[in-house]
């Protein structure tokens, strides 16, 4: 009988990449076909977009009480994301991640605890870096004044700076707890230049990201 693994999170835990018509698919490369190529069951519950507090709520009603295996977390991406429209439009006013912080900590403290009481073992995914200024022109073309975008932000870089501080946050949670913890973000960043594993929208992985993110966590399984 093939060993059980959940995988809880948002489109990076999930294998989501844009194509190169800008659309959003699911990639071969990614966990969940890689997983079950090495045999596993998989149990996906990772979802474009999740958040911490989404992922929580997904795992109460989806999850049996007395549950076994493995659960593998990725999470931080959509939490630490703006409403970047919103910063356009009102540079001058103060704005707060989809998540603050100090909630995003608590909550996923939290999140693991419930695993481990529903019988399951978590293992903590640090996410990978992500590219600012790819990341930037997404949200932009997508109708978010870049100019009131920059006032707020004073410079490009505080976008993946804001994501590192999740990142980490995540990773130091999982220590904490006493989890198992693999550092994508590390893997990523030993690459000579990391952004050749990001898709154009600078958030997610492409084929070849996807591949050394697979690769990394199966390795340490």
């Amino acid at each position: 009988m093939s060993d059980s693994i959940y995988l809880l999170g948002d489109s990076v835990a999930a294998g989501v990449y844009m194509n190169a018509k800008g659309r959003y698919q699911l990639c071969e490369q990614g966990l969940p076909s890689r997983l079950k190529q090495q045999g596993f069951e998989v149990h996906n519950l990772a979802r474009m977009g999740a958040k911490v507090s989404q992922a929580a709520d997904l795992a109460n009603r989806a999850l049996p009480d007395k549950a076994t295996g493995r659960i593998l977390v990725c999470l931080g991406g959509n939490d630490c994301d703006f409403d970047w429209a919103d910063i356009g439009q009102h540079p001058e006013s103060q704005h707060t991640p989809n998540t603050p912080l100090d909630i995003f900590c608590e909550k996923a403290r939290a999140l693991l605890s419930r695993l481990r009481q529903k019988g399951l073992t978590p293992t903590v995914l640090v996410p990978p870096p992500i590219d600012s200024s790819r990341y930037f022109a997404t949200f932009t073309a997508r109708g978010a004044d870049g100019r009131g975008v920059m006032r707020w932000l004073g410079h490009l870089c505080r976008i993946h700076e804001w994501q590192e501080l999740y990142a980490m946050a995540i990773g130091d949670i999982g220590r904490e707890a006493g989890c198992p913890v693999i550092n994508v973000r590390s893997r990523f960043l030993l690459e000579r230049d990391y952004r050749q594993l990001l898709c154009q929208d600078g958030i997610h992985p492409n084929a070849q990201g996807y591949q050394l993110l697979s690769d990394t966590v199966l390795g340490c399984l």
